[in-house]
């Protein structure tokens, strides 16, 4: 499975932290959150089967500013998948305050100053006993995502089950399914495991881009209706009109 999942990806990596210059309506920005040593860069090297993004063990922070990294799945060739690597939360040399505003900043810096992310993938270590207070990250959520339907735009997926005991993370799970994450669940925002592997990763990011690809087809429906749909010209109306009357 994971292979023949694999095989729908093609992958590079943009320098810095602009992207060339073919940027576009269609690209789906995904930001990879969460706190520091969830998992994010390796999630990242394992979309793209290479060691693209800095992995560190430490305490701190392994990535220090955002970076971004492109895929393209077989199933949306029209689509380019731009995933947006960021420091973790909760680390010591940066604020969560400061990570929005580099997010933000990257993504006016790189396109339109209006655009704004599609999806965010928080990523959340099932090793970690401490637990994230419920809606601790809603408002930066919303504030990224621009749209009162941000929660349905957000996936939350546990990561690391292979260093946990699973009756442990199962407890674990429950307990962040039933009260921390209850708000953003109850809204929409999906649940899942990410088991390490590329065609667990494909599962996350996938269901993002279909529903970016399906609003875009519903509003370019839209468009060519209105297209389609011409008012007749003033004379005409005029003419129905005597009609109408004459019939009184």
């Amino acid at each position: 499975m994971e292979g023949a999942s694999s095989d729908k990806f093609t992958s590079s990596r943009s320098h810095e932290t602009k992207l060339e210059a073919n940027t576009g309506p269609q690209d789906v920005l995904l930001a990879v959150v969460g706190s520091t040593g969830c998992g994010k860069s390796t999630f990242i090297n394992t979309l793209l089967e290479h060691p693209v993004a800095a992995v560190y063990h430490g305490l701190t922070s392994g990535t220090a500013h955002v970076q971004q990294f492109s895929l393209h799945d077989s199933e949306y060739p029209t689509r380019r998948i731009v995933l947006i690597d960021t420091p973790g939360f909760d680390n010591t040399s940066i604020d969560d305050e400061a990570i929005l505003k580099l997010i933000t900043q990257w993504v006016s810096h790189s396109y339109q100053p209006s655009t704004k992310i599609f999806g965010i993938i928080y990523l959340h270590d099932i090793t970690n006993k401490r637990m994230p207070r419920p809606g601790l990250y809603d408002t930066m959520f919303k504030q990224l995502l621009g749209t009162d339907d941000w929660a349905r735009k957000v996936v939350l997926a546990t990561t690391m089950w292979d260093e946990v005991p699973a009756h442990v993370g199962e407890i674990r799970e429950q307990d962040l399914m039933k009260e921390y994450w209850k708000p953003m669940l109850k809204f929409g925002s999906r649940f899942s495991r990410y088991d390490g592997t590329r065609a667990s990763a494909r599962d996350l990011i996938i269901p993002f881009v279909a529903m970016a690809d399906s609003r875009a087809t519903y509003a370019q429906k839209r468009k060519r209706a209105s297209r389609a749909f011409t008012f007749p010209p003033l004379s005409q109306k005029i003419g129905l009109f005597q009609r109408l009357l004459a019939m009184f």
